[in-house]
């Protein structure tokens, strides 16, 4: 491997529960480090792990000051690995893309004060050479730029990338920076496969190359949630778990059958600060004169069907009729729904101890799920296993609804993969998924009725970037000149001014006006509609612009003689974002609105 000088310095960033750390979450890194640093273009200088907080109120979670404890002692005795408690800490759940952030932040601020460390001890030993041979001038340092810190990736395992389809589990946007802005390393799992992930989500796919999938070839099945069903049980873990953690576990009796019920019956932090609206029953309730739609759960219309199939049952003359001569209502469902019971606060337990232990599931088992795995996994499963009827599909078929709607997004035909008359009802009615949004016009809440089942929707407005903003911080815009080939004298100037940007938005049409004491610059565009920009405040180019919505990002991709051109608009804490890109350079702006 040839050890340039130029590779990319990186520190990896693992987030997570920690609880307990595993030797499975240390090897992790060194798998990591390997990988990036025989590529030849990465140089990983650090490892962070930092533990979640409390609040994240994960089922089993024990305290974070323990999680902290244990990780430090299962780190003594790496050189580079090192285990910061600034989120586990904080006193509410912080996301993970604001965790990064954080990071990042650190990070750059002590390359800052490296940098002028370094300048005040060569400005000394100068200054005593020109005090020794006067007449030589002291060259003038250079200043920092963001580009000398070390860069975050996040490292995760396969299940991370597979929780970013779970519904209200994460931002759009979060995943947008995580996987866009810094990157991704993940460790593939025996039984994920992170390419179908990847393909199967549009943002995913789209920053495909700043994924990094490390295969583990020595196969290590160890994980935390194992680790602690071990404890609970009274086996030995040790060469599961560093032995320091080992002792620490003991002596503090930790993980018992109490300590896995905590947090039991509370929603996890992401479900409860991002789940606005509840889903409106899909099942439409006949009563003898209206119709009623209720919110009830799967269970209660279990019920409801099991009820009714009793009540139905034709009165015998000679004798009376008994819940034995109704027929028996059983649950049928895909892999899918078996695996989701896992997911923390998505079932109630006793939801799922009745659906299977009383009515009983047939589950049609589908490619890449091992549906056998699931049910050993799970003690009620396994409990009411025999209540468990598998269903395999000789002739495989790979179609869902979230397959159809992927190629409704993108514009392509669905034909024999649902029935003719569904297709037709989904291009008459205009119900074409543009960007993840569905096209319906305001109000923000529309109900769809859709042959029988009625769901809430809730539809996301394009954020306001109206009015007048004024500069307040401008990092590496130097080196962002410089990718662009502009003139000296031109950067010199551009250094030393402030800008303003005056925004007027209709809907998705904008007019952007950006002002200096130097010069003027205005350009309009609607989102969505490719157009000829020519770029007259900066490097006087021509080149053909895109501008998409990425969430409630403003992303511009612009297409000419300079590589991977373009810039990322967003507000963020009442402040205007701006990330402007040229090649490998990244200037960040900040504004702060007029008032």
């Amino acid at each position: 491997m040839e050890n340039r000088a130029d590779r990319t310095k990186v520190v990896l960033l693992a987030c997570g529960s920690f609880n307990p750390t595993t030797h499975m979450h240390l090897r992790m890194f060194e798998l990591a480090r390997d990988h990036l640093q025989h590529s030849g273009n990465y140089k990983v200088v650090k490892g962070i792990i930092s533990p979640v907080g409390d609040s994240y109120k994960k089922k089993g979670l024990i305290e974070a000051h323990h999680r902290i404890a244990m990780a430090t002692l299962a780190t003594e005795s790496s050189d580079w690995l090192k285990v910061d408690p600034w989120e586990g800490e904080q006193a509410e759940w912080v996301e993970t893309a604001k965790v990064i952030r954080h990071h990042q932040e650190e990070l750059y601020t002590g390359e800052v004060s490296k940098c002028e460390d370094e300048v005040d001890t060569v400005k000394i030993g100068r200054k005593r050479r020109w005090e020794s041979r006067e007449g030589v001038p002291v060259k003038q340092e250079s200043q920092p730029t963001s580009n000398d810190a070390p860069r975050i990736k996040l490292l995760c395992g396969a299940d991370v990338l597979e929780s970013f389809a779970v519904p209200n589990l994460w931002k759009q946007e979060d995943i947008t920076e995580i996987v866009g802005k810094y990157g991704l390393v993940c460790i593939t799992r025996q039984g994920y496969d992170v390419e179908k992930f990847i393909y199967q989500s549009d943002i995913l796919w789209k920053y495909r190359n700043n994924i990094h999938l490390v295969k583990e070839w020595i196969t290590n099945e160890i994980s935390a949630t194992k680790v602690r069903r071990a404890l609970r049980r009274g086996l030995s873990v040790k060469y599961l778990v560093p032995d320091p953690v080992v002792d620490y576990i003991h002596s503090h009796q930790l993980y018992s059958p109490e300590s896995e019920e905590k947090n039991k019956d509370i929603i996890l932090a992401p479900l409860q600060r991002y789940t606005q609206t509840m889903p409106v029953d899909p099942i439409s309730h006949h009563q003898e004169e209206e119709t009623k739609c209720e919110d009830v759960n799967t269970v209660k219309i279990v019920r409801k069907q099991s009820l009714e199939s009793r009540e139905g049952v034709p009165v015998k003359q000679e004798s009376q009729p008994t819940s034995n001569d109704a027929p028996r209502i059983k649950f049928i469902c895909g892999a899918n729904v078996l695996e989701s019971f896992s997911i923390p606060n998505l079932w109630k337990q006793e939801d799922i101890t009745e659906i299977v232990g009383k009515y009983g599931l047939v589950c049609i088992t589908r490619q890449g799920y091992d549906v056998e795995k699931f049910i050993y996994q799970s003690d009620i499963l396994w409990k009411y296993r025999n209540n468990n009827h598998l269903v395999t599909v000789c002739m495989s078929n790979e179609i869902s609804s979230t397959g159809v709607r992927r190629a409704l997004r993108r514009g392509l035909s669905v034909k024999y993969h649902v029935p003719d008359p569904v297709v037709d009802y989904i291009h008459s009615h205009h119900l074409i998924w543009g960007g993840g949004i569905l096209n319906i016009p305001p109000p923000e809440e529309a109900v769809i009725r859709l042959f029988g089942a009625q769901f809430l929707l809730t539809v996301t407005m394009p954020a306001n970037f109206g009015g007048t903003w004024e500069m307040v911080s401008n990092v590496n815009l130097e080196g962002y000149m410089l990718a662009l080939g502009i003139d000296p004298t031109i950067r010199k100037i551009a250094l030393k001014l402030k800008h303003k940007k005056v925004v007027e938005q209709k809907g998705n049409y904008f007019m952007v006006k950006t002002m200096s004491p130097f010069r003027n610059y205005t350009f309009d565009f609607r989102v969505g509609e490719e157009f000829e920009e020519h770029t007259k405040g900066l490097d006087n180019r021509k080149c053909k612009s895109l501008v998409t919505w990425e969430s409630d990002h403003l992303v511009c991709v612009q297409k000419g003689e300079k590589k991977d051109r373009g810039w990322t608009h967003w507000i963020q804490d009442d402040k205007l974002y701006l990330e402007l890109r040229c090649e490998d350079q990244v200037c960040r702006q900040v504004f702060k609105k007029h008032p």
